[in-house]
Formats: structure tokens, sequence, C-alpha cells
């Protein structure tokens, strides 16, 4: 085993592979996204991790709209994951969250529903439907819609404080 150790020779795709992890190592920029988009379409049997870098680098360099539409051209591919999964979870927070932060509330109220029982429980995603109601009352056409939300709002961030409490 040693001696193949030594005998080891740089496939193609290995030299692809390390370009891959070098791009993802240096610090994110525009030319860098740029770069993995071009690396995404080359090497679309490394999709799963494209995507998830992809989404890290919009939600840390980009802007919330350019994550939503990421997100909205990917939703094929992102409902394919299992919802129990990080990638889906962490990747369904940076979603509503960016839509929240983009005045989109019934948006991320009607997703919500859609999820998964832990995932809607969860105090960070719980978090995001408190903030949906209080925003929807903007949006509110009448007297009792307006209460409606702002009830759901109070009612939610009262159980997210005694979860802080405990």
């Amino acid at each position: 085993e040693y001696r193949s150790a030594l005998d080891f020779t740089e496939s193609n795709d290995f030299l692809k592979w390390q370009r891959v992890q070098k791009l993802y190592n240096e610090e994110f920029t525009e030319e860098k996204i740029e770069e993995l988009k071009k690396l995404e379409d080359e090497y679309s049997v490394y999709a799963p991790v494209f995507f998830w870098w992809h989404v890290v680098m919009l939600q840390q360099n980009g802007t919330e709209q350019e994550l939503i539409d990421y997100i909205d051209q990917n939703k094929a591919y992102l409902d394919s994951l299992p919802q129990d999964g990080s990638v889906y979870s962490n990747t369904m927070y940076y979603y509503l969250y960016s839509l929240n932060n983009t005045f989109q509330p019934q948006k991320v109220l009607d997703i919500l529903v859609t999820l998964p029982d832990y995932l809607q429980t969860n105090i960070y995603y719980y978090y995001q439907f408190a903030y949906s109601n209080y925003l929807m009352i903007n949006f509110a056409e009448n007297q009792n819609e307006m209460n409606y939300y702002k009830q759901r709002a109070i009612n939610a961030l009262k159980i997210l404080n005694l979860c802080f409490l405990f």
C-alpha cells in the first residue's frame, strides 16, 4: 500500500476536483461565483456539492434576491434532497430568511405549512413564522385580518420567548 501511494499519479478528475476545492477555499467574490458557475456546468456529477457552495456564497456575498432566484431556479433539485438532511434544512432556512427580508411574508407562510413538523417547530423556522405574521400586518385589507396576523405574531413570539427562558 505504501508503494502504491508513492506511485500515485494525478488523474484529470483529481486535478479538476483539486481546482474546485482551491476555488472554494478562496475568499468569495463575484469573479469566484462566475468561475464556480462554469465549474458547475463542467462537473455536473458534483451537483450536490456545488449547490450547497453556491447557496453559501450567495448567502455570504450575494443579495437576498440573488439567493432567492438561485434557489427558485434549483427548486426541483432542492425538493429531491432528503428533508431531514442538513443541506435541505439549511438551504430552506436561508430561503425563508431571504424571503422575509425582501418583504415576501405570504410566500414564507405558504412554504412553512408544506415543511415537516420538526422543521416547522424548529426555533429558527418558528421565528420566521412569527416575523412573517408580523410583516403580514402591513398587507391586511381590514381590521379583522390585521388583528389575526397581529395575534399570531404575538403568540409565536411569546412561545419563542418561553424557549429562551429554559
